[in-house]
């Protein structure tokens, strides 16, 4: 690493910070040729990635509510991921200079701008800081102030009045207590001499790199017309919940931005208002003069009357802005307009809500589709255009690249197309990069693309469509009904080019498909195609009840199935029980056998043991019944009878 010195641009807000930025974003390659280094990665705006560094409390700051960085985990993954690209990008230069250009930095309490310094001093070690801030009159600055920041998060102009109120003393003695070498540049002066070529010579570039920087100018003043209208959508629907620390689902960022071209009266602040303003910051612009020079102090404001014309220019403008909408938004648009004409009485007001107006008979156009599609409401994304103006809309196709950062403008291409010609697109980039993802955005309108062919690297085979938002496909060729429609590509290497070809009909009315999907090559009338379209709703309908039926009996048929097997299980245990009790039976009848048989022979053998003792005693007997008794007495005739009873003389002797 060779970075010496780190210049810290800190804004303030409404001074050409956005000028600058887009300048350092889009020459960051050239600048690094001169020796400085601005973080491509980082986006053009680096506010996000400094605060989410060094704040307190990350989590309450709009950009990290809108991008859902709400928990410590994401916050430290995406700490991480910007770290690691600076170290890349520094590993990978030979500058001598890092930029940092955050408007944020003025906001930071002197214990953030510490950790702010001390992590540079960690990551770079022996280095010099320089502190450059812009000022503008405190008086032009409110309106401009104001109108950025009712568009951007505030709820409306009067908190935008109460919590913008720029005080640079406290931002000098903040800043003085970190660091030492703090530059003011006075905004109007540098702006007459050329903002952003008064910021590159404040960094000492090379007069020889000068030319060849391409300078832009940015974030142009909206009217004030507009910023009445987006005032009260932002009261009707904020872009998010500061207290909740959550984002608005029905909001998106940058969904009035179709407003901005609009031309009308000069934003500005009542006058009232403005000398209010004027007094609360007396005290600063003398301090500021004492301190720089810089002389706030002589303003002089004359009374004015601030009204808003509404001129017929204006009125078209709207109407020409309201189909660029997203369908809430136009629902709070007839609102606003709807109240104008109440308060107010103009008839011009009419040409935006009434019943016969071209926003109102769009956004019912809107509504209709969406019962039938189910597109409606801004969660599905449906922004409907009327479908005559869609020839006339400027149109393109975007290729974005993730760098493992996710799909953002900073790594997009876009290039004009017009009809329904072929497109042809060739692009190479870095390996260094280490591209795998892309996205291709054919067109920013519902539309039909035939995909003719698309090589990764020279090759078909590289790349496979990850996902896409369109609402049918026959082959190579995408349906998409709503806006902004998306191919998702993965790739098996390192993308080192693409080639793509491709047919774009981004100006057919979305209901055709309807028609051409059934095979009917003309383009029907409106009605013939709803009645088509709530046909094919039908037969949609009866096809999801098939399949839930199919699917039910499906399930019957896995429970009847379990149930068999469950059964089986049940026939196959008891099998298994039956022999064994017949392994048991069998064995216990053999015990029983041999145990009857030892009875018996045991019985035997008592059997002769006692006939032998009575074959003694009865012979015994017999003979002295005959020694003694007389032959046919009574005694001995007893004495026979009882011998012969007892069974045991066997024949041996019979009386």
């Amino acid at each position: 690493m060779m970075i010496k010195e780190v210049i810290l641009h800190a804004g303030v807000y409404k001074t050409g910070t956005s000028s600058i930025q887009d300048t350092l974003y889009h020459n960051c390659e050239l600048l690094k040729d001169a020796g400085f280094l601005y973080i491509k990665d980082w986006n053009r705006n680096q506010s996000m990635a400094i605060k989410n560094i060094v704040a307190e409390n990350p989590y309450d700051h709009p950009l990290s509510i809108l991008n859902q960085i709400n928990t410590p985990e994401k916050l430290s993954a995406y700490n991480n991921y910007n770290i690691e690209k600076m170290l890349l990008a520094m590993n990978n230069s030979q500058c001598h200079t890092l930029i940092i250009s955050a408007e944020i930095m003025f906001h930071l309490s002197e214990k953030e701008l510490l950790k702010l310094k001390s992590f540079f001093v960690h990551t770079l070690g022996d280095i010099s800081f320089k502190v450059i801030i812009f000022t503008r009159n405190h008086i032009a600055y409110a309106p401009s102030m104001i109108q950025e920041f009712t568009i951007r998060e505030n709820p409306n102009m009067l908190d935008a009045i109460n919590g913008f109120t720029i005080k640079y003393k406290d931002i000098h003695k903040s800043i003085t207590r970190v660091f030492d070498n703090i530059i003011f540049i006075e905004f109007e002066e540098a702006s007459r001499k050329g903002l952003v070529k008064y910021f590159l010579n404040l960094l000492n570039v090379p007069d020889s790199f000068l030319p060849g920087i391409n300078i832009f100018r940015s974030n142009e003043a909206r009217c004030g017309e507009v910023i009445e209208l987006i005032t009260y959508i932002n009261d009707q629907e904020p872009q998010y919940f500061k207290s909740e620390l959550k984002k608005n689902k029905n909001r998106e960022i940058g969904d009035v931005n179709p407003l901005f071209p609009i031309k009308g009266t000069k934003f500005d602040i009542p006058y009232e208002l403005k000398m209010e303003f004027l007094a609360a910051t007396k005290n600063d612009a003398l301090y500021l003069k004492e301190l720089t020079g810089i002389d706030y102090t002589n303003n002089v404001i004359e009374p004015y009357t601030y009204t808003l014309a509404y001129t017929r220019e204006t009125i078209d403008g709207f109407i020409n802005a309201f189909p660029k909408l997203s369908y809430d938004i136009q629902s709070i648009f007839l609102d606003f307009f709807k109240n104008k004409y109440r308060d107010t009485g103009n008839e011009a007001f009419k040409r935006l809500f009434d019943e016969d107006s071209t926003p109102y008979k769009m956004h019912l156009f809107a509504k209709e589709f969406g019962e039938i599609t189910g597109n409606a409401g801004y969660e599905h994304e449906w922004k409907e255009r009327i479908w005559s103006q869609r020839y006339k809309q400027p149109d393109c196709v975007q290729i974005f690249t993730n760098y493992s950062n996710g799909y953002s403008h900073e790594n997009c291409y876009t290039y004009p197309i017009e009809g329904s010609d072929l497109v042809i697109i060739d692009l190479e980039f870095n390996l260094s990069k280490n591209i795998t993802e892309f996205r291709i955005d054919p067109s920013k309108y519902s539309s039909v693309i035939l995909l003719k062919e698309i090589l990764v690297n020279n090759r078909k085979d590289n790349c496979i469509l990850k996902s896409s938002n369109n609402d049918d496909r026959v082959g190579d060729a995408f349906f998409f009904l709503s806006d902004d429609p998306q191919l998702y590509y993965t790739t098996n290497e390192t993308v080192a080019s693409i080639h793509l070809e491709m047919y774009v009909d981004s100006g057919t009315y979305p209901f055709y498909y309807f028609a051409n999907r059934m095979g009917n090559g003309m383009r029907l009338p409106r009605n013939e195609i709803f009645e088509k379209t709530k046909k094919i709703e039908e037969l949609l309908a009866a096809k999801r009840a098939l399949d839930h039926e199919i699917e039910e009996n499906r399930q019957r048929i896995i429970g009847k199935d379990r149930r068999i097997e469950e059964l089986m299980a049940i026939e196959q245990s008891l099998n298994h029980s039956l022999e064994e009790h017949k392994r048991i039976t069998e064995d216990l009848n053999l015990k029983q056998a041999a145990f009857e048989q030892e009875i018996n022979d045991s019985a035997v053998q008592s059997g002769q043991i006692f006939s032998s003792l009575t074959w003694k005693w009865t012979s015994k007997l017999n003979a002295l019944s005959f020694k003694f008794l007389p032959l046919n007495s009574k005694r001995r005739n007893f004495v026979k009878k009882l011998l012969k009873k007892m069974r045991f003389l066997n024949g041996h002797q019979r009386w």
